[in-house]
This record gives C-alpha cells, sequence and structure tokens, in this order.
C-alpha cells in the first residue's frame, strides 16, 4: 500500500507519518470527504491519477529540484495570500531543425531592360523587343518605343518611333517621326516624313518632306501634307488658312479617265473679302424683285448683317433690251427698259464680308478692310 506523509502547519511540521483513515486501498485511489489541515502538504511516493476530474484552488506545484510554477489564481479576501520562490527560467534554445525541400521552378520572367541606361554608345534610346534589332553604328540618334519599332534600321538616324512597329521597315530613312501603331512603316529610305496616327504613312517608301495626320491618312508626294484619310468629309479649323493658292482636286468626271486623272480647280481669289450671289430671274411687265436672303436659303436679315458695299451686275440672256439692277437692303431690283418685257435675266451681287469673325480678325484693319500687304517676320 502507498503511504503518505502529512505536514501541517505554515512551517510543515511532522504530525503523524501514515494516514490512513482517508484512504482505502483498492485497486483505486478515492477520496471519501477530504484530508490535511489547511495548508498542509502530501507527498505521494507513487502516482494519483486524477483523469477525468479537476484540480481547484491549487495555488503551485512543487517539483524535486526546488521550483515552483504557480497559478494566477487569489487568495481569499479575509486570508492571507502565499508566495513561494519562481523556478528559474531556461534560456535555452533547441537545434535548428533540417531545411525543407526546394520549391517547384517559376515561369520564366519576360524580357526586360535596365531602364536607368537605355542609350547606347550611338544615342540610340530604345525599348521593346525587337527594337532597333539589326541597327549598325551608322545608326545614330534614333529613339525606338515598342515591339520592333525601327527594327530594320540600319543606317538610318535621329527617327523617332513609337508604337507596335512604327517604322519597321526603315532603313536608311533620317529624321523621320512615326506615333502609333504602324505609323510610317512603308518609309524605307525617306527623310523628313511625319506620320500621326495609327497605319498613317507614305504611299511610297521614298517620299520626302510630307507629313499624314490620321489614322489611315496616307501622303501621296513629296512635299504634302495630308489631313485624314479618304472617308474624311470636313475639315474645319477657328484660325486663318494661308497659302499660295486654293484649289480643288477631285477624281476626273468623266468616267474614262476617273481611274487615270484628276480634275483640279482654283479659287478665285481679290484683294477683298467678297461674297458673290448669282442666279437668273424672268422679268414680269419689265421689272424683277428677289429677297437675297429667301432666294438662297438664308434667315432673313442675314445678308444685311454679313455683307457691306454690294455691286449688282445683270444681263439680258433673250433679247437687246437693256437691264439694271440695284440692292437695298436685302432686295434686289431688276428693271428692264422695255416696260412688257418678260426676259430672262442673269444677275450678279457682290459684297464684302463685315461679320465679327472677319471685323475681329488679324487679316483685316480697324475698319474690317482686308489688309493686302505686311512686311516679312523680322523685319521692321
Amino acid at each position: 500500500m502507498s503511504t503518505f506523509r502529512k505536514f501541517g502547519g505554515i512551517g510543515y511540521n511532522q504530525k503523524n507519518n501514515i494516514v490512513t483513515s482517508k484512504y482505502g486501498t483498492t485497486s483505486e485511489l478515492y477520496v471519501s470527504d477530504s484530508f490535511g489541515d489547511r495548508n498542509s502538504r502530501v507527498v505521494n511516493n507513487s502516482h494519483i491519477d486524477l483523469s477525468g476530474n479537476s484540480v481547484l484552488r491549487v495555488d503551485g506545484i512543487y517539483f524535486l529540484d526546488g521550483t515552483v510554477q504557480r497559478t494566477a489564481g487569489q487568495a481569499e479576501k479575509d486570508k492571507p495570500s502565499w508566495g513561494g520562490s519562481t523556478g528559474n527560467t531556461s534560456s535555452n534554445v533547441g537545434p535548428e531543425g533540417p531545411a525543407g525541400p526546394q520549391g517547384p521552378e517559376g515561369p520564366a520572367g519576360k524580357d526586360g531592360q535596365n531602364v536607368s541606361n537605355v542609350s547606347d554608345q550611338n544615342h540610340n534610346t530604345f525599348a521593346g523587343t525587337q527594337a532597333l534589332l539589326v541597327n549598325s553604328d551608322t545608326g545614330k540618334y534614333n529613339n525606338a518605343f515598342g515591339e520592333r519599332a525601327l527594327m530594320k534600321n540600319v543606317s538610318g538616324y535621329a527617327n523617332n518611333a513609337y508604337g507596335y512597329e512604327a517604322m519597321v521597315n526603315n532603313t536608311s530613312g533620317a529624321f523621320n517621326t512615326g506615333i502609333g501603331s504602324q505609323a510610317l512603316a512603308f518609309n524605307i529610305a525617306g527623310t523628313r516624313n511625319t506620320a500621326i496616327g495609327a497605319s498613317a504613312d507614305m504611299s511610297d517608301p521614298a517620299i520626302h518632306n510630307s507629313t499624314a495626320i490620321g489614322a489611315g491618312s496616307r501622303a501621296n508626294a513629296s512635299n504634302v501634307i495630308q489631313l485624314g484619310n479618304d472617308a474624311i468629309e470636313h475639315v474645319i479649323t477657328s484660325g486663318i488658312i494661308t497659302g499660295k493658292a486654293k484649289n480643288f482636286t477631285i477624281d476626273h468626271p468623266l468616267a474614262a479617265m476617273r481611274e487615270s486623272h484628276h480634275l483640279k480647280h482654283a479659287s478665285v481669289e481679290a484683294p477683298r473679302l467678297d461674297l458673290i450671289y448669282r442666279d437668273t430671274v424672268d422679268l414680269a411687265m419689265g421689272k424683277a424683285q428677289v429677297c437675297i436672303d429667301t432666294h438662297f436659303a438664308m434667315t432673313e436679315g442675314t445678308f444685311v448683317e454679313l455683307c457691306m458695299n454690294p455691286s449688282v451686275f445683270v444681263s439680258n440672256e433673250s433679247d437687246w433690251d437693256p437691264v439694271k439692277g440695284s440692292v437695298e437692303g436685302n432686295l434686289l431690283s431688276i428693271h428692264c427698259k422695255n416696260p412688257e418685257s418678260c426676259a430672262k435675266v442673269s444677275f450678279m451681287v457682290v459684297a464684302e464680308r463685315r461679320d465679327s469673325g472677319i471685323a475681329e480678325s488679324s487679316i483685316t484693319d480697324a475698319e474690317g478692310k482686308f489688309i493686302t500687304e505686311t512686311p516679312k517676320p523680322g523685319i521692321a
């Protein structure tokens, strides 16, 4: 049978060696009521199995090496709180475990470049797969940004290509700029060309000094500016267009020449900002009156606000009877010397513009008159 020593009192003084009154020595140890005095200590030389049970109100667990492990429990309010020495804390760390197995290989990275140094010894700057791929030592001062930009350039210099396959076929052309996907892609040896917009280009690989602006625009000759592709119907600006001459270019109206020729006409030019209103009218009892606004599908009062200094030209298309015309406000009056004439008369009214757009423009003087002579830039 297991024996228990009972120590009681504050000093744990020995009072009894054997305690048997509270325990049975069957195969299982059991507690019938309670044992030991308050603040006593029991030493068991065997084992105590407390499976499925709880130990309550334990202030400390005492080990053989003299250390004590305490809980955070507090003593009762009317009883003193007892403490004991705290055991040493070990700072030893166990040995490091073996390294785990190596993980699987990651996916391949994309092509990259050191962006802090993308210019070469010939001052070419490029970024993108196959950009400036075959450039030689004579190809200098080029900028290529985008996949295959300036890919075939060999000796071309001072070119700027931005976008997928921008200037992809250029080999020796210089001072060109292509901005947009496949911009200026047809250029090979042309110089000083500019193409802005997706597939904006030249129609010949050796064109020089031309500009194409807009997606799909294509300059068809040297020294040409092409605005937009063939689908463009209007070019609008709030400014003034100035050049050596103005004309129209269309496909020839004759079917036999339409595929092979253009037809061109030049604009009528004058030292005044004139507007022309012309048509024909039939006289009745030797006279006719035409409201210029109504006749030319304008709102009443437009002609007066738009024009000044009108001139009238009339011609009898039917016989030799003389006719004359005059303008008062927006009314054109035509009279024939023959009071019974019903002749067909051609008329033309020419008048100067006077609207605010012209009056406030830099091409007119303080009176709204067109300035015909100006000094060249840099000459007082």
